[in-house]
């Protein structure tokens, strides 16, 4: 996992100080990106051929001292009908399937390039999102 946005530590700062109610979004969507997002801006999305953030689905409960948790479901998206951009490089989990506020975003274990045809599908645990 890369890092949260700026966004969102501001929101969990003013949570604590009461402040502020904690985000509260009971599906994240997953977006993937060409171009790496950064704490303060949303990088290049994917776009073309049947690309859609996805439902992420369920999320494991955080039972470590380390503080991550990961997707128990695997998070597959629709078979492409054209090239998505270029190289997936990046990921960011958002509050929204359109617009939305970018919470977290993390570099991709490899590179990927979806051609038509092709579906992008990560596997039960291989997202993680963890405190550090």
């Amino acid at each position: 996992m890369g890092s949260f946005t700026n966004y969102f530590e501001k929101n969990i700062l003013n949570a604590i100080g009461g402040n502020d109610a904690p985000i509260a979004s009971t599906t994240m969507w997953m977006a993937l990106f060409t171009v790496a997002p950064s704490d303060a801006s949303g990088g290049t999305e994917a776009t073309g051929g049947s690309y859609a953030r996805k439902s992420t689905g369920a999320w494991s409960t955080c039972t470590d001292s380390g503080g991550s948790i990961y997707n128990v479901a695997t998070i597959t998206y629709a078979t492409s009908s054209n090239t998505w951009g270029g190289s997936l490089t990046h990921f960011a989990m958002l509050t929204d399937s359109a617009t939305g506020s970018m919470i977290a975003w993390g570099t991709l274990t490899a590179a990927r390039t979806i051609a038509t045809n092709d579906v992008a599908a990560f596997a039960v645990g291989s997202v993680t999102i963890s405190l550090d």
